[in-house]
């Protein structure tokens, strides 16, 4: 729900971290402003993009409060599907179908992450390069 302000902190710390003389360097070899940001100092951020990417996908994923008040009827995300679901047999808890709703939910989320973990860890460590 608040994730702008997040991911605009976030992607300053991030521009911050690049030094100023990559863009300095690619002003000189001929980039204008645009072409030094997305030559240069996009792929310097990427750890961060990513992160901010996955913070934003995981906190629109697991919202409750949101779809809880604005969405009725059977259209319903998983997190709000799954505490219905676990509501209907008079008061019984099916702990079964509870866990295997839990784990369907969770199942994106690990892909996600397992596909974007490569992305983050190699640009991190040489980001001028």
């Amino acid at each position: 729900m608040f994730q702008l302000p997040f991911a605009t902190f976030m992607m300053r710390i991030s521009f911050e971290a690049v030094p100023r003389e990559l863009e300095e360097a690619a002003l000189m070899d001929g980039c204008v402003s645009f072409g030094a940001l997305r030559r240069v100092l996009l792929h310097a951020v990427k750890p961060g993009l990513i992160t901010v990417g996955l913070f934003a996908f995981l906190a629109a994923w697991n919202d409750f409060m949101v779809p809880l008040f604005l969405v009725g009827g059977d259209n319903q995300p998983l997190p709000l599907a799954l505490v219905n679901m676990r509501q209907q047999v008079m008061g019984v808890i099916d702990y079964g179908s509870t866990q295997a709703g839990v784990v369907v939910l969770t199942i994106p989320c690990v892909l996600l992450f397992l596909c974007c973990s490569s992305g983050t860890t190699s640009t991190a460590s040489c980001p001028a390069l």
